[in-house]
């Protein structure tokens, strides 16, 4: 896969340690709709895509991040999605997912980080799952535990923990 960013997104240039540790911890099926919330330029969203053949859904409140994710969907040939310039979960009121998946913007501080994860657990279907990837400084896992119905870590390197929130 290839990637158009630019300086003012996130990891400009490459994908970042966390993204690439999410990536190598998806397992995710042709069958599954899965939303990338907070995509940037799309990395997490066009993986899923290439790599399980699901249907992929990305939102990003930026402009210039759904700017750089449309080229880069385009530009890897990605089949099968939606793509929204809007906060959070917003442009996808009536849609339900089977897995949500994000490196979120921990940057725009905890009000954000809870919005997406209160949003994510109303979006899945049952038995779906939010996976995430975080610094493990974050503490995520206790918040995730008040609102999803199960939580586990599936994997941590370096200061990174990626871990998964189940709906019954």
């Amino acid at each position: 896969m290839n990637f158009s960013t630019c300086d003012g997104l996130f990891s400009p240039g490459k994908i970042d340690e966390g993204t690439r540790l999410l990536m190598e911890n998806l397992d995710l099926s042709d069958k599954e709709e899965v939303l990338d919330v907070a995509c940037g330029y799309g990395a997490l969203g066009i993986f899923a895509a290439k790599k399980f053949g699901c249907k992929v859904s990305l939102t990003d409140d930026s402009s210039l991040a759904t700017f750089y994710a449309e080229r880069n969907l385009e530009k890897n040939k990605a089949e099968h999605y939606q793509l929204r310039n809007r906060d959070c979960l917003d442009g996808f009121n009536h849609k339900k997912f089977d897995a949500i998946i994000s490196n979120p913007p921990t940057h725009q501080g905890s009000k954000i980080t809870e919005e997406i994860f209160t949003q994510s657990f109303k979006k899945l279907k049952s038995g779906g799952q939010l996976i995430i990837v975080y610094n493990k400084n974050m503490r995520f896992q206790d918040k995730l535990n008040e609102i999803f119905d199960k939580t586990r870590i599936l994997d941590e390197k370096d200061n990174y923990r990626i871990l998964e929130a189940s709906k019954n």
